[in-house]
């Protein structure tokens, strides 16, 4: 959990994120690394600066999918930042 903890408080030094959300096998041992990764975290610039949750997923493997198939939905429903009224080529 130590040298989980540690690379958090980097990205979070680096990209001064929202919130870092945790997934993937490594989370079945949650309850032996957890401690140590949010003591870690926690020792960053940022999160010591701002309130930046280490959240972890309760989606299992299958978290990765669900959001890969959420940013396509998004990006096909977003809204047009422009509406063209004529052909660009005329």
């Amino acid at each position: 959990g130590r040298n989980i903890g540690i690379g958090l408080a980097n990205i979070i030094n680096i990209f001064n994120p929202a919130a870092i959300i945790l997934a993937g096998e490594g989370i079945k041992a949650r309850e032996y690394i957890e401690s140590d990764i949010l003591n870690y975290a926690s020792k960053s610039y940022f999160a010591s600066k701002q309130n930046c949750p280490v959240i972890f997923s309760k989606l299992g493997n299958d978290g990765w999918e669900i959001g890969a198939a959420t940013a396509v939905i998004i990006e096909l429903f977003e809204a047009p930042i422009f509406n063209r009224t004529q052909s660009p080529l005329l």
